[in-house]
């Protein structure tokens, strides 16, 4: 009676964690977006659970009635190994590509510019001519300008605060050529000062 009795609470214990960690990996399935695979184990929970509390009267539950809960928590071990390999690949590869990791642009759709606005974010312009343009920048990829033909009046565009005030700054501290504008949003214009001579 003893063994009986100390059986029934080690089954209780075991059909009462499993459950709870396969419902609640269900949840954070639903969560994350995983609505199937969520739903399945949400499921999968409750039915423990109503599993649980038709055999707590009688404590009729038993450790050879273990396999089902087994095989479940093994596939919640693997969905869950799933979603923190997936979290690692995705946080190995996510951000904007870097000049270190050797990031080359596409190539512009032409390569002759006149009067008209150029995205500089994720393409590689070389040997382009460029006349009274309109660059717009916000920092997503690196910049990829080499060997290229600027003619006339040129802005610089953006949609990035930090970005904006980087522009600014080039241009108060003379760093861009005096026909330079930059255009802040909501569409103010910046002249760029010419240089004095000292």
């Amino acid at each position: 009676m003893e063994q009986d009795e100390r059986e029934f609470w080690i089954a209780l214990g075991l059909w009462g964690a499993g459950a709870v960690t396969i419902f609640g990996t269900g949840l954070f399935g639903l969560i994350e977006g995983f609505c199937y695979v969520g739903s399945v184990f949400t499921l999968a929970g409750l039915g423990a659970a109503v599993y649980i509390a038709q055999h707590l009267k009688g404590k009729r539950l038993r450790l050879n009635s273990q396999h089902a809960l087994i095989g479940a928590l093994i596939l919640t071990w693997v969905f869950l190994g799933y979603d923190i390999y997936g979290r690692r690949q995705q946080h190995e590869f996510a951000g904007p590509p870097s000049i270190a990791a050797g990031y080359v642009g596409k190539d512009p759709p032409k390569h002759e510019w006149e009067n008209e606005e150029v995205p500089l974010d994720g393409f590689r312009y070389q040997n382009c001519t460029m006349k009274n343009v309109t660059f717009r920048y916000d920092g997503k990829t690196p910049i990829q300008f080499e060997n290229n033909h600027v003619h006339g009046t040129y802005d610089f565009v953006t949609d990035n605060p930090a970005l904006s005030n980087l522009f600014i700054w080039l241009c108060t501290s003379h760093e861009l050529a005096p026909n330079a504008q930059i255009v802040l949003p909501p569409g103010a214009l910046v002249d760029c000062p010419h240089k004095e001579a000292r």
